[in-house]
């Protein structure tokens, strides 16, 4: 079933129109969606409709130097998104050469809403921090993309082999290119599972 996500009006001062705020939507939750995964958004019309609030606040009710803010209510059902607020900045130019990119600050936020903590890895979306205009945290990095499969496995048969796959490369960007399609994916799971024991 799909994590609902509303989007409040942009306030004027974020020089943002709300087809250009529900465009980086699309594509942001759309990064997420990784092939072989049960990750699944659904951009709705109606706020009562959501499990996650993307909301606008002034830059003071926010920690400093975020532009983006996520508050994560789990569910209690395992590997469900319960309810999830992120918050953006109100009252400044998103557009302006010192701001951070818009589409790279929802993608990084969405990935708290499933559960993913910031990374030591400097190219990765969950990366900590960004620089003012850097767009290149839009997309998620071969490692992260394994992280979604592996979190978010389609099966619990596809997880038990990426997790002998990831083991047995000691490391989940080398195990990723093991499944560049979903042919190859159940190819290598195949071969894991029932491979015999050395």
């Amino acid at each position: 079933m799909p994590a609902t996500v509303y989007i409040e009006e942009p306030p004027p001062l974020t020089n943002l129109s709300r087809a250009e705020v529900l465009d980086a939507l699309e594509k942001s939750t759309s990064e997420w969606e990784v092939i072989s995964s049960t990750v699944d958004f659904k951009i709705v019309d109606n706020q009562k409709n959501a499990d996650i609030l993307i909301s606008w606040t002034l830059s003071y009710h926010m920690p400093a130097y975020a532009w983006g803010y996520a508050t994560v209510w789990p569910s209690s059902v395992d590997k469900e998104i319960g309810s999830a607020l992120i918050e953006l900045r109100s009252d400044c130019d998103w557009k302006d050469a010192e701001a951070v990119d818009f589409q790279s600050t929802l993608t990084h936020e969405l990935g708290h809403t499933l559960g993913f903590s910031h990374s030591d890895y400097y190219d990765d979306t969950m990366y900590f921090s960004i620089e003012p205009s850097d767009t290149s945290k839009r997309s998620l990095t071969r490692r992260e993309r394994a992280l979604v499969r592996y979190m978010y496995p389609r099966s619990l048969f596809s997880c038990a082999g990426f997790a002998k796959v990831a083991l047995a490369c000691d490391d989940l960007e080398c195990a990723e290119i093991m499944f560049e399609s979903e042919q190859c994916y159940d190819d290598a799971i195949f071969e894991i599972l029932y491979a015999p024991l050395e």
